[in-house]
This record gives C-alpha cells, structure tokens and sequence, in this order.
C-alpha cells in the first residue's frame, strides 16, 4: 500500500536541508539573527521581518488550507524567534504580514499569480494597516516594498507585528503612509 504522505515528504525535504518552510522560515531566520549578531558585535538596533497574514490565525479557515505544508507554522516559529532574540538582545523589532502578494516581478513560474501576471487595478492602490494578524486580502509588491522601506527610514511600528493590505482607493502619499505606520505603535 504505498499512499503519498505530505508530511513524511515535507520531513524528507526538510532532513535533505531543502527549500522547506521550516528551512527557509524557521531555522533560516534563525541563522540569519545569529549571523547579525555576529557581524553587529552586540550594535543591533532594529530587525523588519516580511512574515503572513493568517500566521496568528492558522486554524481559522482559510488558513488552515494555505498552512497545509507548514507554512505559515514556519513563520509563526520565525516570529516568535526575532521577538524572544530582540528581547534578550535589547534591539526593536517590526514583523509586517502582508496579504497574497500581487503585482510583479513575473518571475517565479511555479505559482498561479506570477504565471497569469495577476495585479490589482488602478482602483485598488490604497493601503490599509492594522496591529495583529486581522486583516484579510492582497498585497502589491510595490506596496510592501514601500512599506518597509517607510519603516526602516522612519523608525515607526517598533516591537509591534501588523498585517497591511491594498484596498479600494488610489495610493497614498508617503506623508499619509508614514502616518499610518506611525499609528501601529501609539
């Protein structure tokens, strides 16, 4: 009886040190924090990290589908790693937890979005923010680009985790987005 098992394949991947959410997620934030902190000599000020909306909501559907393989579980370990290092460390830290990402580049061939070059129109370019993981709904990459651009310029959003998507509306001005972010941590 020879059944094909997810998990025992991801287990296979991850043993072979692979492109696995528990390599790449976990265990590669993991080895990047203990890199920075080598290379800052005990100088670490601020650490941003792209994370997922649904990360804090794994077994809510629709989660659970999109978890299947241990994603967003990866990342949840991620987080939870960068904020117990900034703790101890005495660094500030921001994790941003876009929606699906959208927009270009069109260069990764193995998912749906990039292969039929999904975007959003020019009538969904504004940019909503919240604190947590409360958000539902898609990212352009430019916008996410730009956000944490805004956050590693201005310092705003430290020690806090938000989620950020593109709703109805046209783009704001970097002053209107600065604000926004500045909100999160209020």
């Amino acid at each position: 009886d020879s059944k094909f098992s997810i998990s025992e394949a991801i287990s296979t991947l991850d043993a072979a040190g692979l492109n696995t959410p528990t390599n790449i997620d976990e265990r590669g934030t993991k080895r990047v924090l203990s890199a920075w902190a080598k290379a800052a000599k005990g100088q670490r000020k601020n650490f941003v990290m792209m994370s997922s909306i649904g990360v804090q909501r794994r077994g809510q559907m629709p989660f659970p589908i999109l978890n299947a393989c241990g994603v967003l579980d990866a990342k949840a370990s991620a987080e939870e790693a960068l904020k117990a290092d900034a703790a101890a460390a005495g660094y500030s830290y921001t994790v941003v937890r876009p929606g699906q990402l959208f927009g270009g580049p069109y260069d990764n061939n193995y998912y749906l979005g990039t292969l039929f070059q999904l975007d959003k129109d020019a009538d969904t370019q504004d940019v909503q923010v919240a604190p947590g993981d409360t958000l539902v709904g898609d990212t352009l990459r430019s916008t996410l680009a730009e956000v944490i651009a805004q956050l590693l310029e201005c310092g705003s959003a430290q020690n806090c985790d938000f989620s950020v998507v593109n709703v109805a509306g046209a783009s704001p001005a970097v002053d209107q987005l600065q604000q926004r972010l500045s909100s999160l941590s209020a």
